[in-house]
């Protein structure tokens, strides 16, 4: 009895090293192409073009896919999105079964890179740190849990739920691609010009203005999503002016932001 007990000691200890550096090399090396093919064909399902350049098992996150880029179409001629890390929630089982398998993504901290023009590599970008969201996969829908995020001294929270874009024949589909790539630089054209008022403002105290924002619509088709946007502030400046209490409300609808309440 006290000679098995020894030898379980040893093997517990043996078993946490193998565990221990199997979770360093995961961590470090990342997995083979196969394991990172496999994910980019899940995406490739969900009717998203993506590119992952390392696959790794945080000891904290688990499953993580890092140096991701979006791109527009199957071609991978224009990114609409680089994030240095998203965790991934899998299930094995319906991976075994060659099922969808993709349950959870998952954003803690993520730095994001949005080119305001996906098809000019020399654009300048929206660049967003500190992005934290939870995104669930149920069927054919992303349904953003919670998400947010520091930008340009301004806390911002989003939640919504989107109809998820089917795979683009970019073969058939070459014109409406211009259309889509267009609508996405006209709307980063109005993000940066926003996001250029947002650095002209600043805030008293700890509490960062709040812009909260809900999202609904399909993205296959960008036209038809429609947002809901709350703004509240206190003690907010910009230039000599400044606020003591600020609230409003707006509703975009493909082509029009309608103001629908302001307190001053």
């Amino acid at each position: 009895m006290r000679l098995l007990r020894r030898n379980a000691k040893y093997l517990l200890v043996f078993l946490l090293a193998v565990g221990t550096w199997a979770a360093v090399y995961g961590y470090d090396k990342g997995f083979s192409q196969k394991w990172r093919s496999l994910i980019m064909e899940e995406f490739e399902k969900r009717g998203i073009e993506a590119q992952i350049g390392k696959l790794t098992i945080d000891p904290i996150d688990g499953l993580v896919a890092r140096n991701v880029k979006i791109f527009a179409t199957e071609k991978r001629e224009s990114v609409v999105a680089s994030i240095n890390n998203v965790t991934l929630d899998i299930d094995l089982a319906k991976l075994l079964r060659k099922e969808l398998f993709l349950n959870t993504i998952q954003l803690r901290d993520a730095d994001i890179s949005l080119p305001i023009d996906p098809a000019s590599p020399e654009t300048e970008r929206l660049e967003i740190k500190n992005f934290s969201a939870r995104i669930q996969i149920p069927g054919n829908r992303f349904e953003i849990e919670q998400a947010e995020c520091r930008f340009n001294g301004f806390k911002v929270t989003l939640v919504g739920s989107l109809l998820r874009p089917r795979s683009i024949d970019t073969a058939n589909d070459h014109q409406p691609l211009l259309g889509q790539l267009d609508m996405i630089r006209k709307r980063r054209e109005i993000l940066d010009l926003v996001a250029r008022e947002m650095r002209r403002c600043q805030s008293i105290g700890n509490r960062l203005p709040h812009i909260h924002i809900k999202l609904v619509g399909d993205l296959e088709h960008p036209e038809s999503i429609e947002a809901i946007l709350d703004l509240n502030a206190s003690r907010l400046i910009r230039d000599n002016y400044q606020c003591e209490n600020l609230y409003a409300r707006a509703q975009y609808r493909h082509p029009d932001v309608f103001i629908e309440q302001v307190k001053i």
